[in-house]
């Protein structure tokens, strides 16, 4: 897909496939939008409903569900499709809790009655959910795609790579941060942390114990063939999603010298942040909060220095607040962090934090955070990041040095013969 930006101009399609975290992302997209503009029809997507706000649907509008065949083909090609997919053993286990949950569901008795195990032996269709909902969505009249037919499901996987934008629930955070560079949204689109299986009282122990039971079944003869399947397709969307998130990174090469490279502010994932020019302002509402994240790049491996620019205003000296700056790794692990004390004057001034980055996968954040300040403005412009020579060890340097030493007096004695 061309980098235009997404749902300006279109209708912006978002496939839910069940238990992949897609209602939190389609609930936190549609709030990017006016609610007039968002179109589902109790979380699904069919003809009839269409038909029915087809003189609505121009311009910009978000259409989010589940997808009924046909409904995608009557919208036509001028659409943009962002669909989400999960590991297939965790939404397998998540979809067996689900329908224990919901007594209309027609399999609840069974999951109710029945141990994983047999509930899977039983409905073996269930091992295709993902499968199946993407062969439904990409169906019409004229060809029904069933994920059991490898000619079929190649024919899904090419148009989900050709149309679509696609994320995976494992890496949910730095999806929807692109996402919204992509949709030029101004504020970030932000997932909740609720697990629904422990909001339901399913602790993560038990949830631990399912997956691998779940997992287990793989070893069954007679239902491999079906996690073949469905780890076809999910191997496609995290390729797809990697290729997604990949072009929005940035891989920078060891450059020469002091060679500099600016982030601007408007990269960054900010709360109610109002973007100017060449910064954000962000109210602080929060005694103690997160305020700045992003822009989850890659960079080459080596030393850095990154320079937050950044200022608290509205605000005089404090006691009691503080401001923090990290750099992230992965979403795990910390490679620099420090609280800065505030004094007279120090809206004016720059803050670096040097780090060393030995993994040219891994994913950086640049975070900013407060502490007190209440009532106050965070004014964030922006990371500088610089690399750093190697520091390199006094018996190194002396290796490098005696040989030129060693030449000079050489060179010396030549020439006074």
């Amino acid at each position: 897909m061309s980098d235009r930006i997404l749902g300006q101009d279109r209708p912006l399609c978002f496939v839910h496939v069940p238990k992949t975290g897609g209602t939190s992302l389609s609930d936190a997209i549609a709030r990017h939008y006016p609610q007039d503009r968002v179109f589902a029809d109790r979380g699904v997507v069919h003809t009839d409903y269409l038909q029915s706000v087809i003189d609505h649907l121009a311009e910009r509008v978000f259409v989010t569900g589940h997808f009924e065949p046909d409904a995608l083909e009557m919208l036509g090609d001028d659409i943009d499709i962002v669909t989400m997919l999960r590991r297939p053993d965790a939404q397998g286990v998540s979809q067996y809790l689900h329908v224990r949950s919901d007594a209309e569901n027609p399999l609840h008795a069974d999951a109710t009655r029945l141990p994983l195990s047999d509930f899977v032996r039983t409905h073996k269709g269930v091992i295709l959910c993902q499968s199946i909902a993407l062969c439904r969505a990409f169906s019409s009249t004229q060809t029904r795609f069933d994920p059991r037919q490898p000619d079929h499901l190649s024919r899904v996987l090419g148009l989900l790579q050709q149309k679509a934008i696609v994320g995976v629930t494992e890496q949910a955070e730095p999806f929807c941060a692109a996402l919204a560079d992509r949709m030029a949204l101004r504020r970030p689109i932000e997932l909740p942390t609720m697990n629904a299986a422990v909001s339901r009282g399913t602790s993560p122990t038990t949830q631990l114990r399912l997956t691998q039971d779940y997992a287990t079944l793989r070893q069954d003869p007679e239902l491999a063939e079906l996690f073949a399947i469905e780890d076809r397709v999910y191997a496609t969307a995290e390729r797809l999603a990697r290729g997604f998130l990949d072009r929005r990174r940035l891989v920078v090469s060891r450059p020469r010298g002091d060679h500099k490279l600016r982030l601007g502010a408007r990269r960054f994932n900010t709360p109610d942040g109002r973007i100017t020019e060449d910064s954000v302002r962000i109210p602080i509402r929060r005694w103690h909060g997160q305020y700045v994240f992003g822009p989850f790049d890659r960079l080459a491996v080596g030393r850095y220095a990154a320079e937050f620019h950044l200022a608290v205003s509205g605000v005089g000296v404090s006691r009691f607040g503080a401001v923090g700056i990290d750099v992230f790794a992965n979403c795990r692990a910390f490679l620099a962090r420090r609280w800065l004390a505030p004094w007279r004057g120090y809206s004016q001034r720059r803050r670096t934090l040097e780090f060393a980055h030995g993994a040219e996968q891994s994913v950086l954040e640049f975070r900013v955070s407060t502490f007190g300040f209440v009532g106050a403005e965070l004014v964030f412009h922006g990371v500088t990041l610089t690399p750093l020579r190697e520091k390199a060890s006094w018996v190194a340097s002396l290796g490098v040095l005696l040989p030129r030493v060693r030449s000079k007096i050489a060179s010396t004695r030549i020439l006074s013969h």
